[in-house]
């Protein structure tokens, strides 16, 4: 179910708005031609996922440090494709989607970016750590490709990796 409730993320902007009911998601997945057991289960997964204080704390516009005069926005599944100059400034194409991007700006302006990427393997607290090793060639690409697109210092990328089975958000630096 790990597909589906990466669907139902999709059209998730803030914690505290996201009205939607049960048969509200069970509507939202029919599309993926689910049975109503692989419905519910999907959206039972992402109830308990929203209930991790990690995951809240991400996803809860209250909890989003923002400075004064600036606003945020937020893109799911925000796609690129460009071509990028990697660490020994060797250019290569890079495509992707980021499963969220949270710009802060000022005055219209970008002068930050968060890129958090779901994941929804069924890994355990303890296994987080080395997921992430993992996953951070990836996640430095999308680092690059925000950088790129929003004229921003690679600095000014925070990346986070949410792995929702144990709730737990692992920063990348």
């Amino acid at each position: 179910h790990g597909t589906l409730v990466h669907a139902l993320m999709e059209d998730l902007l803030w914690l505290e708005s996201d009205e939607r009911s049960p048969d509200d998601l069970r509507r939202a997945i029919a599309s993926h031609g689910v049975t109503n057991a692989a419905a519910d289960a999907a959206v039972a997964a992402f109830s308990a996922t929203l209930e991790q204080p990690e995951v809240q704390a991400l996803l809860a516009r209250e909890a989003q440090e923002v400075p004064d005069g600036a606003e945020l926005e937020v893109s799911n599944e925000r796609t690129f494709s460009l071509v990028l100059t990697d660490e020994e400034d060797a250019e290569y194409f890079a495509n992707g989607s980021i499963d969220r991007l949270v710009l802060t700006l000022e005055g219209g302006a970008p002068i930050a970016a968060e890129g958090i990427d779901f994941k929804t393997d069924g890994v355990t607290a303890e296994e987080v750590p080395a997921q992430a090793e993992h996953h951070a060639p990836q996640m430095n690409a999308y680092r690059r490709a925000v950088a790129a697109m929003y004229d921003l210092a690679p600095e000014k990328v925070t990346l986070r990796l949410a792995f929702l089975t144990p709730g737990v958000v692992h920063d990348l630096t």
